[in-house]
């Protein structure tokens, strides 16, 4: 056998085993289990950054948006079991956006407690033509989420954020970058 046809089949076998790890990962990650294992880390993440307790009724991942959704989402605080709990929202979404692999990664942690610090705190439940903010605007969706990325600018390191975006529904919502 030459070196050639020895190349060929090496490269062959190597083509023919990442296709084959390639459709078992796309299956892996599109499979029941996944999302189940998906949902049970996600709960144990929330409470653990919380220390209430959590449920997600369901998490879907569309993969041509890169948007993930938990839905029936609720946090349950130290309320009485016959009070509304801390929070509670019929879907929450998650739209990704792969930047690059070189650069720095998020400190997640410190954006949860931004997240609640800034803004779950702030304006869970509450009336926000009240809020400061809104003193000078009428608190619509849209100022809402300028709002939002104007409170959390600040608290991400410089250039990071890049964009918040807050939903009424799946086909209304509004997006504030930093370009405009």
């Amino acid at each position: 056998m030459t070196r050639g046809r020895l190349a060929w089949i090496v490269a062959g076998s190597a083509a023919a085993l990442l296709a084959t790890f390639a459709v078992t990962g796309v299956l892996v990650l599109r499979s029941d289990w996944f999302r189940e294992r998906v949902r049970r880390k996600l709960v144990a993440a929330v409470e653990t950054a919380t220390g209430g307790r959590v449920e997600v009724g369901s998490v879907t991942f569309d993969w041509s948006r890169l948007r993930a959704a938990a839905g029936s989402f609720t946090i349950h605080g130290t309320e009485p079991p016959d009070k509304p709990p801390l929070f509670h929202a019929a879907s929450v979404a998650l739209d990704l956006k792969i930047v690059s692999i070189f650069k720095r990664k998020v400190d997640l942690a410190a954006l949860d407690e931004a997240v609640c610090e800034r803004v779950m705190h702030r304006f869970d439940h509450a009336n926000l033509n009240l809020d400061p903010l809104f003193a000078d605007r009428v608190p619509t969706t849209e100022n809402l989420c300028r709002a939002i990325f104007e409170l959390l600018r600040d608290k991400v390191p410089a250039g990071e954020l890049e964009q918040v975006r807050v939903e009424e529904t799946e086909n209304n919502f509004f997006e504030c970058s930093a370009k405009g």
